[in-house]
């Protein structure tokens, strides 16, 4: 005769996998949201967002240029982004939208500095720590990472 698992062995196998499988859904639903950096467009002067993707971005940016039906978010494709009407930032016939959706900061991840031939500053990476550290002595961290600055010696 087979034996049958505790009860709360089953139960905890069972809550194990559910929330795998919810963790592995919203890690699917996080990639496609965004690659972790804020995403903007101007209306005028006035800076919009933000977005946690480029795509929600572009949507909107789509809605200040002109508006379009529900579809157009779920399936940007075909006619489901035609434009029926001026959008919210169309004034007296006039667009006062931004182009595209631009990106500020950096990815998460780990960086140095390097100093370029004209003494300007910039950033090398993303790196995962490991990289980095082969790479330079002073790494810092982007994101939700420890930095590294002081790990060999360092301030």
């Amino acid at each position: 005769m087979k034996a049958h698992p505790h009860p709360v062995s089953r139960l905890r196998y069972d809550w194990t996998l559910a929330l795998s499988v919810l963790c592995l859904l919203l890690g699917a639903g996080i990639c496609q949201a965004g690659n972790g950096i804020p995403w903007w467009y101007f209306l005028g002067n006035l800076k919009i967002g933000p977005f946690p993707s480029q795509r929600l971005c572009r949507d909107d940016l789509g809605s200040c240029h002109s508006e379009h039906g529900p579809k157009c978010l779920p399936s940007p494709t075909g006619t489901n982004c035609a434009p029926i009407g001026p959008g919210f930032g169309v004034i007296n016939g006039v667009d006062l939208c931004s182009n595209d959706c631009v990106a500020e900061g950096y990815l998460k991840g780990y960086y140095f500095v390097v100093v370029n031939a004209d003494g300007s500053l910039s950033l090398a990476g993303p790196y995962s720590k490991r990289a980095c550290e082969r790479l330079s002595d002073e790494c810092l961290s982007i994101g939700a990472l420890p930095n590294t600055e002081g790990s060999r010696g360092g301030p």
